[in-house]
């Protein structure tokens, strides 16, 4: 039998901050002939869903689960619903410094990824026009992002979850010291 085709609609978290937009995005697709909605609840490293792995986003009120209204209203309308997840990127330095302590960039900036002039990404976070990214090689890193794939798909009834910025925002990282080792010992 032939797979059937995905029409999916991506529903960024401007669009996911309380049960009526959440509504609304699931009756624009299901009105729309989308059989998927891909939900953004994680960016800047704060989920709009509740998270004991990394702080909540300031977006959604403390009592709202953008994730857990999303399934329910979508599994409603017969939608597939995905969980998208930004990774590398760890912040946009538009909206200033996390105040947060236990934001991923206050609690491990160690993490973080270096430039090719060895400027961490982590020292530009306030920075108006800089995206953080933290290094992939970094195996802390690696764990930090795998349990937050865990927790949603061990706490929600997604249909999947989809990685995005699983890559560099630039050709000039990451040129970490671990980076660097890796590259040294091959070439």
């Amino acid at each position: 039998a032939e797979a059937p085709e995905g029409r999916a609609l991506y529903v960024t978290r401007g669009h996911m901050q309380d049960a009526g937009q959440v509504a609304a995005a699931v009756a624009y697709a299901a009105d729309h002939g989308f059989n998927m909605l891909f939900c953004q609840v994680l960016r800047d490293a704060r989920a709009l869903y509740d998270s004991a792995v990394t702080v909540r986003s300031p977006l959604v009120a403390p009592d709202f689960d953008a994730l857990r209204e999303a399934v329910a209203r979508g599994h409603d309308e017969g939608l597939e619903v995905h969980a998208y997840i930004n990774t590398v990127n760890v912040w946009s330095g538009s909206l200033g410094y996390p105040p947060e302590p236990d934001h991923i960039i206050n609690a491990h900036p160690e993490w973080s990824a270096e430039n090719a002039d060895g400027v961490r990404d982590v020292d530009l976070a306030a920075t108006a026009d800089a995206f953080v990214s933290y290094c992939p090689r970094e195996p802390e890193f690696v764990a930090f992002l795998a349990a937050i794939v865990e927790e949603i798909v061990a706490d929600y009834d997604v249909d999947g979850v989809h990685l995005d910025y699983i890559r560099y925002l630039s050709d000039r990282h990451c040129f970490c010291p671990r980076h660097l080792a890796a590259f040294r010992a091959v070439y």
